[in-house]
């Protein structure tokens, strides 16, 4: 599943704004060969059906499960809606598409900026309340340099209350990556920053 590519002479990344602006695959040239660093769904299918099973699906506003579908916050209780999935798991950002805002490339790589609002003032954004009652716009760009996949995620309370919420990312990544690799040959590293 891919609605485009980002490409480097060296890498490419299959992203989905359709479908939670999911990086579906990250594939770095290797010899004459590409290697899959992600697992890749075979199909859209099989992709809609299981999609925190394949590639690196986007976790917000909550990336755990929510126990009944029911939490409390400031003593007051919520429930949401049931997802695709029949159960209230890994939020709901992944279960939408989301508006492809820009792409481009330019000294740095090659970049695709996408976001999702909940409660936002149109019917689609205002219906997604009854699976998050907490109006919000998450924003995420992907830049791929030589063969590096960053992300920078943004998360815009555009309600009236605080804004509860985690983030998380799930990625499968198939193991080994080569014959003869080992887990320890796959470097993850992440930065996080807070801005106000």
């Amino acid at each position: 599943p891919v609605d485009f590519w980002l490409e480097q002479p060296g890498a490419r990344a299959a992203l989905t704004p359709s479908e939670g602006f999911c990086c579906t695959a990250w594939r770095v040239r290797r010899g004459d060969r590409w290697v899959s660093l992600l697992s890749e769904a075979p199909s859209w299918e099989l992709f809609r059906g299981r999609p925190a099973f394949f590639g690196n699906p986007l976790l917000f506003p909550y990336p755990y499960s929510i126990r009944d579908g029911a939490f409390v916050y400031k003593d007051k209780r919520y429930t949401r809606r049931l997802n695709r999935e029949g159960n209230y798991i890994h939020g709901l950002t992944r279960d939408h598409p989301w508006t492809l805002e820009q792409t481009w490339t330019d000294a740095d790589g090659a970049h695709a900026r996408a976001s999702i609002t909940v409660g936002g003032g149109d019917p689609l954004s205002d219906d997604l309340l009854a699976e998050y009652p907490f109006p919000f716009r998450f924003r995420v760009t992907y830049t791929l340099s030589d063969t590096a996949l960053n992300a920078a995620y943004e998360v815009t309370n555009i309600g009236p209350e605080t804004l509860p919420f985690g983030l998380g990312i799930h990625p499968y990544f198939p193991v080994p990556l080569v014959p003869g690799s080992s887990l320890g040959d796959l470097v993850i590293r992440a930065n996080g920053a807070y801005t106000r």
